[in-house]
């Protein structure tokens, strides 16, 4: 095939066109400049193969820079959305390598900012974090290692906002008196309905400080 003219598009591409049909060909400059093409005056049947190949690496690469663009993602969720995306498991895994030497993503980092993100923004206890991040892929221990750095007073302190935000929401006052051993709650109204929410939440706070297990 003849080629008759190269032009320069959005996204780091070209568009080729050839003398012997009206068919146009968009290749990423990666692959352009890999196979010299910009030198070229013809692609060869078997050139062509190989660009194509090539080229599909590509077009799976900037499909996971894009779905990165909106958050910080792991090593499995970029998979599987490459996946749906019927990509090949060959390239899926060359382009995860290629993210992964070019700092697009890193697991370790990733597996610390969720539990970061999980501590501060949301109500998971440490078992239901260490339950999410194994569904995404990691291994017990080291999610274990990192949720053990986090000190316990920062567990006890979270659920004790939850505590006292759902009984300000029922315009219900609640205060905790710590002792060194446990924690015990005074409610303003005797309920036996909240009572038992209150004996659900210390069992709750138990199962929170419970030992997640050594890394």
């Amino acid at each position: 095939m003849k080629i008759k003219s190269y032009k320069k598009i959005k996204n780091n591409c070209y568009k080729i066109s050839f003398y012997e049909n009206e068919n146009e060909m968009v290749l990423y400059d990666e692959t352009i400049l890999k196979f010299n093409l910009l030198l070229k005056k013809e692609i060869t049947p078997s050139d062509l193969k190989e660009i194509i190949k090539e080229n599909e690496k590509y077009i799976c690469y900037y499909k996971a820079i894009k779905y990165l663009s909106g958050r910080n993602r792991c090593k499995k969720e970029i998979k599987e959305y490459l996946m749906k995306n019927k990509f090949d498991i060959d390239v899926i895994t060359y382009v995860l390598t290629l993210l992964e030497e070019r700092k697009y993503i890193n697991e370790s980092n990733f597996l610390k900012a969720y539990i970061n993100d999980k501590v501060v923004l949301s109500s998971d206890g440490p078992k239901k974090i260490k339950r999410k991040l194994m569904d995404l892929g990691f291994s017990e221990n080291e999610i274990i290692l990192e949720l053990n750095k986090i000190d316990k007073n920062i567990w006890d302190e979270k659920l004790s906002k939850i505590i006292t935000k759902k009984y300000y929401e029922k315009t219900y006052s609640i205060f905790g008196v710590r002792s060194s051993s446990r924690w015990c709650y005074i409610v303003r109204r005797e309920d036996k309905r909240h009572q038992g929410y209150l004996l659900q939440r210390t069992l709750q706070r138990r199962r929170w400080r419970e030992p997640l297990g050594q890394a």
